[in-house]
């Protein structure tokens, strides 16, 4: 296998980009921006869904355009955002909002975005110098109460001088320098950023797999690892890249591109550190080497009887419920059940079946040879105490006590503790709704956009709870499924109080929704699952 782990490999001559990727510009105006610098939030997708930006100079405006002094500036009850949005899609007349500020306001549609267009507003329609637009400047950067309101009261005074614009206007105008106090944007800092946003939308529209192999292998540095994991897994459903399962062959630490595939490392799973990751690799060599041949692909019964013992329980479990053992043919429960049961055996009856036992089969094929080697008296100071648990293990092994087959719910709860999320099994496949005419990914590439009528199962990631401007509660909710993600479902107030009670992380539900604006889904039911 060739295992890049790192990307070693992987080099791209970021100069030679093409500015004009209409793949590109199509993945950041579907709001596809999950790892996009700047653009990874439920704001960034929404902002670049409603702008759809097409050049660099509309993507910095962009940037720009998600800081507080845009999205709170006010203008005729809407935001500055709001306003470019709706004239760069026509919805409102392109005209300058007052007189004598055409050569101040952003060029294109006359708004405030940049604070260069401070800067030389208030030095036109309130008459200061340099100097005192400076002082502005320094007032609005450290956020003083007592400085601003002492300059608004020069900008004031200045615009009845100046007479450009009349009282109301200038009041209105300086509220939009207020508004820049919580954080705008140099222009030369958005171009900055808008070319880092569009590199890494490049990258993530030709190279997905590059992309997300990375962005999941520095994931670990983020606030909430599990989160952030979880979330670009899902992500990477919706963009075709599939993230595999650890497997203990590769022997990867981390995140790693094996053969154009992504594979979780086996340092991913919980429980497993680089202490212990280091160890478990040494362990796995020596025993190759003890063997006198390079085992590339250890066996159950390989693993059970040359490894297990001298790797502790809880990193067992992991291997096992994580998924790194799934190549061996054994279903998962009966992995930890004859684990468990060969563990039972003394060291020195474990150490004799390492050292004498050629080939086994199975643990059965062990217990037998062990047995028949005490009843001979062929295994030295073998004693009937030890006999009789042999010839009991093989019977409960012959015969469990418990289901050690394929449980779904068991298995996705154990895969979910260890990866942080159900990769290969989940409660919706038990639990799928024969009603169901979608899914998650169906919902996210517009498939399902004729249906009058939506239902999908889904399990909830998270919810949050707000007030509208009457007061009344409702809730949007991220939910997920084996295909991908939604992070645009919508519960207003009638609905939130019928169903309240089945929202809450990590339930398993049907939705009856409904298209909104903005392919936003607006919840009619919610069925517990």
């Amino acid at each position: 296998m060739n295992c890049n782990c790192n990307l070693d490999n992987f080099e791209l001559d970021f100069a030679t980009i093409n500015l004009n990727c209409e793949m590109t510009w199509d993945t950041i105006c579907d709001g596809n921006t999950k790892g996009v610098f700047q653009l990874d939030s439920q704001l960034g997708k929404m902002l670049s869904k409603k702008l759809m930006p097409r050049n660099i100079e509309e993507l910095a405006a962009l940037t720009a355009l998600m800081r507080p002094s845009c999205l709170e500036g006010m203008h005729e009850g809407k935001s500055i955002c709001e306003h470019y949005i709706d004239r760069k899609h026509g919805r409102e007349d392109n005209v300058c909002p007052y007189p004598g500020l055409e050569d101040i306001l952003d060029k294109k549609y006359f708004k405030i975005v940049y604070k260069k267009n401070y800067i030389k507003k208030k030095k036109k329609i309130a008459g200061f110098s340099l100097q005192e637009a400076d002082v502005l400047r320094k007032s609005v950067g450290k956020k003083k109460p007592e400085l601003m309101a002492k300059v608004k009261k020069d900008f004031l005074q200045g615009c009845k001088k100046t007479g450009i614009v009349n009282e109301e206007q200038a009041k209105d105008i300086f509220s939009w320098i207020e508004a820049s106090q919580r954080y705008s944007f140099n222009k030369s800092h958005a171009v900055a950023y808008g070319l880092n946003s569009y590199m890494s939308a490049y990258l993530k529209s030709h190279f997905p797999n590059e992309f997300f192999t990375s962005y999941l292998y520095y994931a670990k540095n983020k606030q909430d690892p599990q989160t952030e994991m979880r979330e670009l897994i899902n992500d990477a459903k919706l963009n075709n890249v599939v993230v595999n399962k650890p497997i203990i062959n590769i022997k990867n630490k981390n995140f790693s591109l094996v053969d154009n595939i992504i594979y979780f490392g086996l340092q991913d799973v919980k429980g497993i550190g680089s202490s212990t990751y280091d160890g478990l690799i040494k362990v796995l060599s020596e025993k190759e080497q003890q063997l006198d041949k390079k085992i590339l692909y250890w066996t159950w019964i390989d693993f059970l009887i040359f490894l297990s013992p001298y790797i502790k329980k809880t990193i067992v479990e992991g291997l096992i419920y994580s998924g790194a053992l799934d190549h061996m043919n054994i279903d998962r429960l009966r992995m930890e059940f004859e684990y468990d049961k060969y563990m039972t055996l003394s060291n020195r009856e474990r150490k004799y079946i390492e050292e004498n036992i050629e080939n086994p089969k199975d643990i059965k094929e062990i217990l037998n040879t062990i047995i028949d080697l005490g009843s001979g008296k062929k295994f030295a100071c073998y004693n009937k105490n030890r006999l009789s648990h042999c010839k009991e293990l093989l019977k409960i092994i012959e015969n469990p006590p418990l289901d050690i087959g394929t449980n779904i719910g068991v298995l996705a709860s154990k895969e979910e503790y260890y990866l942080g999320l159900p990769l290969q099994y989940s409660e919706l496949y038990e639990k799928s709704n024969v009603n169901c005419n979608c899914t998650c990914s169906d919902l996210n590439k517009n498939k399902a956009i004729k249906l009058k009528s939506i239902i999908f199962s889904c399990k909830i990631d998270e919810f949050r709870e707000i007030n509208t401007r009457h007061g009344e509660p409702m809730c949007f909710l991220k939910v997920s499924d084996d295909t991908g993600s939604l992070d645009s479902v919508v519960i207003f107030p009638d609905k939130w109080m019928e169903f309240k009670k089945l929202v809450k992380n990590d339930n398993t539900v049907a939705i009856n929704a409904v298209f909104g604006k903005e392919n936003s889904l607006i919840v009619n039911k919610i069925f517990q699952l």
